[in-house]
């Protein structure tokens, strides 16, 4: 079967439905994206200025690799480094401390809402 080739537009079209389901203020966020790959540059965080935990991230990272036509993802934001399999936060109104889980399971689902707070580190596995 042939894979389908996504245009620019059509990958940014993605890419922006993809950051309002999870509530990124896109007046502080810059992203812009290439054949195969998305940049991101800017203020990570949410609407109303709040801020993510590491997990909010790394549910978001799930979803922009899974998008079709999507293979590399950069994000070079001034309030989280999100990179080498890791989001660590660089200060902020986190809730928590600065301990740190590993994704277990990689796709984003389990756990309760209502859980204990979460960490502003989590290490993230790619699933090839």
């Amino acid at each position: 079967m042939i894979k389908k080739e996504y245009s620019r537009l059509e990958v940014n079209k993605m890419v922006r439905t993809t950051l309002q389901r999870h509530n990124v203020d896109l007046s502080q966020l810059q992203y812009s994206s290439s054949t195969r790959s998305v940049h991101f540059t800017g203020i990570l965080q949410k609407g109303a200025g709040k801020d993510f935990v590491a997990k909010e991230i790394e549910y978001l990272w799930h979803d922009l690799t899974s998008l079709p036509g999507v293979r590399e993802i950069v994000f070079n934001v001034e309030n989280w480094d999100i990179s080498a399999g890791s989001i660590t936060c660089f200060g902020g109104r986190q809730q928590d401390d600065d301990s740190e889980i590993s994704s277990s399971s990689g796709n984003g689902e389990g756990g309760s809402s209502s859980g204990p707070a979460l960490p502003n580190r989590v290490d993230i596995k790619e699933e090839n």
